[in-house]
Order: C-alpha cells, then structure tokens, then sequence
C-alpha cells in the first residue's frame, strides 16, 4: 500500500534534506540545486509522485531565488518532463514553455538541449490538441535529429511522423516537417 504524505510532511521532508545538506558542507546553491534535482528523480523512480514533485518544486524554487536563467530552465525542463509523465500535459506545457523561453535568454546554444525542450512541449501540445502551435515547436528539432542517439532519433522521427499524419487529417501541409 502506497501511502502518499500530506504536503506538510512533505515540507518537513524537504527541510530536512537541506538542512543535512548544510550539515555535510554541501551549503552552495548549486549542491543544494543538485541534492533536490538527485533526490526528485530517486523519488520518481520509487513510484512516489508526490514526493518527486516536491523535489522538481524545491529544485526549480532554488534555481528562481539564488541562480541563473540556464539552471532555471533546466529545473523546468525537468518539471516539464515530470508533468508529461504523469498526463499533466497544460501544466507541462506551461512549464516546458517557460523552460524553452529562459534557455533563450540565458542564449543556451545546445542544439540537443533546446531540441529536448522542443520535443517535450510537441509532445504535450499533441495531447492537448494543439498542433499547429506543436508543428511550430518541432520544426527546428529537424535539422538536429542526426546529433541525437539512436535511441532518441527514432523516437523525434516517430513524433514527426505522428505530427505529419495529424496534419494531413486536418488538411494542412504535413511536408513541413519532412526531413
């Protein structure tokens, strides 16, 4: 039985991961940022949702008090992908969006971490029926697909393929986004 913890016991939880975490001599933002972000994927791994959340949450909240634009974009991103996980694809949306619009401001040139962002908001925006707005995200990714691993590659391409197909059933030009 999976008993889920009231947010209070969660808050609780994550002030005493902080304060261990000043207590070992890991008191910088960024070992702090990086404790929440290890501890919300170990949570997510678990099966604990909740708990995963709150670290996403406590990892994105450290990056917007005391650090820069590219580790907020990055918290987001990672709350992004959370969100689309678990079907929470307005707030992924929202989150992923956010991500995408700080990587530019903090000019992350990456190809492969602006086209992941990318690839995550075409994925929720399919699901929330917005495609022209998710054919408009997942154009650029096009020109970088041959940076991705094998793995990755075919998954961008089976999108594309999810996207043409869609956009042909509505009657619009599915040869934008042709290899």
């Amino acid at each position: 039985m999976n008993v889920v913890p009231p947010r209070h016991a969660l808050l609780q939880q994550a002030c005493r991961m902080l304060v261990a975490t000043l207590v070992a001599g890991c008191s910088s933002d960024n070992a702090i940022f990086e404790q929440y972000r290890k501890a919300a994927v170990q949570a997510e791994a678990d099966g604990s949702g909740t708990n995963a959340e709150a670290y996403y949450l406590s990892a994105l909240h450290r990056a917007r008090t005391s650090m820069g634009k590219a580790e907020q974009s990055e918290a987001l991103y990672q709350l992004g992908v959370f969100y689309r996980r678990g079907a929470r694809f307005g707030e992924a949306a929202k989150a992923l969006t956010e991500s995408l619009d700080l990587a530019a401001d903090a000019r992350i040139t990456d190809p492969i971490a602006v086209s992941r962002r990318r690839v995550e908001l075409a994925r929720s925006l399919a699901a929330l029926n917005r495609w022209p707005e998710g054919t408009a995200t997942l154009r650029p990714v096009i020109d970088h697909i041959g940076l991705f691993p094998a793995g990755e590659q075919g998954e961008i391409r089976e999108l594309l393929a999810v996207y043409r197909a869609r956009l042909s059933a509505l009657g619009a030009d599915a040869s934008v986004l042709q290899e």
